[in-house]
């Protein structure tokens, strides 16, 4: 795996994407066009590619624990990452499309993103007349097991 400084002007993450655009960069590019540098001893290229199998393993939902655990990995790359992560999924949540809630299952695309989550969530789910899902709200994130919900919280948006 070559250090970005071996790589020509042209082949390195963010002058190609200045060039070719976004589109073009692999995964592990875009991870360390994000990035930007590596640490002392440690490329920016190979911790790249530990946080492209963090990804992969995951299923692109990284948290912040594993992300320290990269070697070159400190707090604020870690910090940058997840957030990278959180406000690409926020803006990825479409809100025009309407969703109507007429049985149980129908539920299930509204909840999608935590489906792979290993801790309790408690989620409201607020309706119009018509039962097309208004909003959606994470009125707590629990503990492996339960979740601690005061009903003021459920009811603050109703």
């Amino acid at each position: 795996m070559p250090k970005i400084t071996d790589l020509y002007d042209d082949d390195r993450p963010r002058e190609k994407i200045a060039k070719k655009g976004v589109g073009t960069l692999s995964n592990r590019e875009l991870i360390s066009a994000i990035l930007g540098r590596g640490v002392s001893g440690r490329d920016v290229t190979k911790i790249s590619a530990d946080i492209e199998k963090i990804l992969d393993k995951t299923g692109g939902d990284p948290s912040y624990k594993e992300l320290l655990e990269v070697t070159g990995m400190g707090m604020a790359k870690a910090a940058q990452i997840v957030a990278v992560f959180e406000l690409s999924r926020r803006y990825m949540e479409d809100d025009s499309k309407v969703v109507k809630i007429s049985c149980p299952e129908d539920v299930l695309p509204v909840v999608e993103d935590i489906r792979s989550k290993q801790q309790e969530y408690f989620i409201c789910i607020t309706l119009n007349g018509a039962c097309e899902v208004i909003k959606r709200h994470t009125i707590s994130k629990g503990l492996l097991n339960q979740s601690l919900v005061q009903p003021r919280e459920v009811f603050a948006d109703a």
